[in-house]
């Protein structure tokens, strides 16, 4: 018995004397991780919105960023050069930011356009997009141009079809995978190219 008691205790001393050590590596890898949370702007609960979906999270981002990444309209862009910056940037989303890209499609939206009229932020426009048909602009793997850039007479509006590959919209299948046809219209607003919609190509 005494025996047995003796073994018992020597058992349990090495399960804590190893657990000990996790737990303290643990313990460190979440300071850091609050750590690097709040260094960003985010608290814990902001994250979990975020995954979530949660309609009250707003954009936290920071726009001096699309600035100093020239992300943002130019009266040297052309309509061809705002939707690739457009597409571009939702191809990769969340870099440099969460919802990095879809502040730059706010950006280059016609302020009469119903991409800005619908009044969301750049977090509330990404989860829009995600549970849509048009969650194939976001991370997807490839944007190509299809013909060319198209005006009306007066050179004050512009269409510019586009084929997106990849991504989560419900399209048919090819052998590289989910794609998609999408017109951007634009419009000409005191001297810049600015998004009016997208919408899928008929």
């Amino acid at each position: 018995m005494k025996i047995q008691l003796v073994l018992l205790f020597l058992t349990s001393y090495q399960c804590i004397s190893y657990l000990l050590p996790v737990l303290s590596r643990f313990s460190s890898v979440r300071k850091v991780q609050l750590q690097t949370n709040a260094d960003l702007g985010f608290s814990d609960e902001e994250i979990l919105n975020y995954l979530q979906g949660n309609k009250n999270a707003k954009w936290k981002g920071n726009r001096n960023i699309l600035i100093r990444k020239k992300q943002v309209p130019n009266s040297a862009l052309s309509p061809i050069q705002v939707v690739e910056t457009v597409t571009r940037a939702l191809q990769i989303n969340d870099d440099p930011q969460l919802d990095h890209g879809c502040q730059v499609l706010l950006e280059f939206s016609n302020p009469d356009g119903i991409i800005r009229q619908s009044g969301l932020d750049a977090a509330e426009y990404g989860r829009y997009l995600r549970s849509s048909d048009y969650a194939i602009l976001i991370e997807n793997s490839d944007v190509r141009l299809v013909g060319e850039v198209s005006y009306n007479d007066d050179q004050t509006k512009a269409t510019q079809r586009v084929e997106i590959v990849g991504g989560g919209m419900e399209m048919e299948d090819d052998e590289e995978g989910k794609h998609a046809l999408l017109d951007f219209f634009l419009s000409k607003v005191n001297d810049l190219w600015l998004i009016d919609i997208v919408l899928k190509a008929s």
